[in-house]
């Protein structure tokens, strides 16, 4: 199976549908519906290791993102069942991938 269908069938098993937003000065927000993500709490090691218990890890899949909205910054919001979680640190697109191909954007999100 290649890496893009893996991400797709790995999203489709696990994964639930969001919105990113972005806010724009002067404008309303760019907002991007249907984007498949996979959301956890983070671990105890995690929490151990500097992550407040009111973050949440975020995997989302890459070609959801239209390149407009590439790269997701920290200001970035993920939006899911009416709550909002921003970004709090630059989300990674360097780990995900399949040489040039983006596969996925991994973050650490909050609502706090």
């Amino acid at each position: 199976m290649k890496p893009r269908a893996a991400y797709r069938r790995l999203f489709s098993r696990g994964g639930r549908r969001v919105s990113i937003e972005r806010r724009v000065a002067n404008a309303d927000p760019m907002r991007v519906e249907g984007v498949r993500a996979r959301i956890r709490e983070a671990t105890d090691e995690e929490i151990a290791g500097g992550i407040r218990s009111t973050e949440r890890r975020v995997l989302i899949l890459a070609e959801d993102v239209p390149a407009g909205m590439l790269p997701l910054v920290t200001d970035d919001a993920v939006l899911v069942d009416g709550l909002r979680m921003t970004f709090t640190q630059r989300p990674d697109d360097q780990t995900h991938r399949d040489g040039e191909m983006l596969l996925a954007i991994a973050g650490v999100v909050s609502s706090a």
